[in-house]
């Protein structure tokens, strides 16, 4: 029981700390979805003069879907592998440039069992995985206009980010920003890495903290330039929105519950296609003064409209 009681008093510290509300840098990648200016949550404090903040994640997830309506088929098996810098430079008062770069690699992969095994301990539905071979890849939409189909490895560069950012309030328990980024086509919309059109996006990025509990917000609007990804009619136009909570036990941990989400993108009467998408996001993160490590997964909360399972990596730091 007193160790009990010495972890409570660990997790909930007398002192209050600055917390740090920066979102999870997790996005919807579903990989048909690749092209569609998405891109990243946006945090409402932005950096100072003079500041670099370099941000590189990687990733890896797993996806199975097998979907039809009478005039559509769409089979979503295998696993995508990313990794992407994000660059933040606080350029001038109250001013950001940023950049991102993204590759990404579609493969077989390795984890099915293990998701298999994930998803029995905690009782989570299996979705369409129970119907997909084990390590298998393939990505195939059809229609009476035509079809796609990639069956073998994939990788290369994503859509180039680039943006910026403006400062509106900065105050000690509240922040928000607003943002302005657009994704440059690197490649073809057939590959699953990319589009062929750019893509705008416009963020508000709101924040603020209470003692030792802190939250996030991002209300934004996605001009998708691309009229087909992967062979399937896009629409002109999607919403995306992020809401964290983030908890600093300590001056060096902090732990962070997200949820994201977002718009039709597609066209279709196939569900997964035409519903609205969200992801659920929990993390960990070990902080410094200079830099910061944070674990974390994903999980689909609307099953099939985004990566069944992910895990992955991020390394923030900085240049002064």
């Amino acid at each position: 029981m007193m160790r009990v009681f010495a972890v409570l008093a660990w997790l909930i510290p007398l002192a209050a700390h600055s917390v740090d509300t920066s979102p999870i840098q997790v996005r919807n990648s579903l990989p048909v979805l690749e092209g569609a200016g998405l891109g990243t949550p946006k945090s409402a404090r932005i950096e100072e003069p003079n500041t670099i903040r370099f941000n590189f994640n990687t990733n890896i997830e797993s996806h199975a879907n097998d979907s039809g309506s009478t005039r559509e088929t769409l089979i979503i098996d295998g696993e995508v592998h990313s990794a992407t810098l994000n660059i933040d430079w606080g350029f001038a008062p109250q001013w950001q440039a940023n950049l991102g770069v993204r590759a990404l690699r579609n493969t077989s992969g390795q984890f099915d069992g293990a998701i298999d095994a994930w998803h029995d301990f905690f009782n989570l539905d299996d979705g369409d995985r129970a119907r997909q071979p084990d390590d298998q890849l393939l990505y195939f939409y059809s229609n009476t206009d035509g079809s796609a189909r990639l069956a073998q490895p994939s990788s290369g560069l994503g859509d180039l980010q680039v943006g910026l950012s403006r400062q509106l309030v900065s105050r000690n328990k509240f922040s928000l920003a607003a943002h302005a980024d657009a994704s440059l086509s690197s490649g073809s919309a057939r590959s699953a890495i990319s589009s062929n059109k750019p893509d705008a996006r416009l963020t508000l990025a709101a924040s603020g903290q209470r003692a030792n509990v802190g939250w996030h917000l991002n209300l934004g609007a996605v001009a998708i330039g691309d009229k087909r990804l992967f062979a399937i009619p896009t629409n002109a136009s999607t919403w995306t929105t992020s809401l964290g909570a983030h908890w600093q036990t300590g001056t060096h941990w902090r732990w962070s519950a997200q949820l994201d989400g977002h718009g039709p993108i597609f066209n279709s009467a196939i569900a997964e296609l035409s519903q609205n998408a969200w992801q659920l996001a929990l993390a960990g993160e070990w902080q410094t003064s200079k830099a910061t490590i944070q674990l974390y997964f994903t999980e689909d909360v609307v099953v099939n409209s985004s990566a069944d399972f992910a895990f992955g990596v991020n390394l923030r730091f900085y240049r002064r």
